[in-house]
């Protein structure tokens, strides 16, 4: 049994400990799962035969009030260890984010085991407080700069964490089918696509930052609590960018006057 929230509950299967480690990893050291995957063939086990209950349908199921089970077959490691470093680095008077307790993966799915946020979306949320839409808003716009201002060493990799290949709004029409060691490397895979579709246009990312992004910041990944506190869920697009990119994904789900603002 341990201390999840304020609340003690006992669970079938195991939960890491990272909201209790006193060293956070740079974001250098976290090169695989291995700081939050736990060793536990049978709560694993447990867990697959409740997803078989649940059926491949859904892409994630509520355990209990606490506790929440995303899984799937294009649910990665990159999720998770994005997530975890989000969680652990993060101002969370800025912006909260689901702490991580287990992932591991079988018969090409994968499951990541998380805190559960019970709250409403952001759409749903104004709709019912539209006098807190303003502020809220506002909310939201600091939570990403905060991401963007998350420190990334210099010699850190463009795309997905643990050299996944890329998978966000980008690429989804034009898969990378590949990992970028450079930006350099990164542009030049632009670039040709340009070219092969016949545009004038070209990217130059020499002089661009690499950004923490989320980059799938749509309506219903922004939930917010009853006392107004602002959480980002599902990290399955987020990566290492340039800024366009999260500007870019922010054009397509939460319209211009948002990345605008950016």
């Amino acid at each position: 049994m341990r201390r999840l929230l304020t609340t003690e509950v006992t669970v079938p299967f195991p939960v890491s400990n990272i909201s209790n480690k006193t060293h956070v990893a740079p974001i250098h050291q976290i090169d695989t799962i291995s700081h939050i995957l736990l060793d536990r063939p049978e709560e694993h086990q447990h867990v697959v035969a409740l997803y078989n209950e649940q059926g491949s349908h859904k892409n994630g199921f509520k355990y209990d009030e606490l506790i929440w089970i995303k899984y799937g077959e294009n649910v990665t490691e990159a999720e998770a260890v994005a997530q975890t470093f989000a969680y652990e680095h993060v101002d969370r008077n800025i912006i909260r984010i689901p702490e991580i307790y287990d992932c591991f993966s079988e018969k090409n799915m994968t499951y990541i085991l998380m805190e559960r946020v019970n709250g409403e979306d952001y759409r749903d949320y104004v709709k019912s407080h539209p006098t807190d839409g303003p502020e809220i808003y506002r909310s939201l716009v600091g939570a990403v700069r905060h991401f963007w201002a998350l420190q990334i060493p210099a010699d850190a990799s463009p795309g997905p964490f643990v050299q996944q290949i890329p998978v966000d709004r980008f690429f989804s029409d034009r898969d990378a089918h590949q990992t970028f060691q450079t930006i350099t490397e990164f542009e030049q895979w632009i670039n040709r696509k340009l070219i092969d579709h016949h545009l004038d246009e070209r990217v130059d990312f020499n002089s661009k930052q690499l950004l923490f992004c989320h980059c799938d910041l749509a309506s219903h990944n922004i939930m917010i609590l009853e006392n107004g506190t602002l959480y980002i869920i599902d990290f399955g697009m987020s990566g290492l960018y340039p800024r366009v990119f999260e500007v870019y994904a922010l054009f397509h789900q939460f319209g211009s006057k948002l990345a605008k603002r950016l």
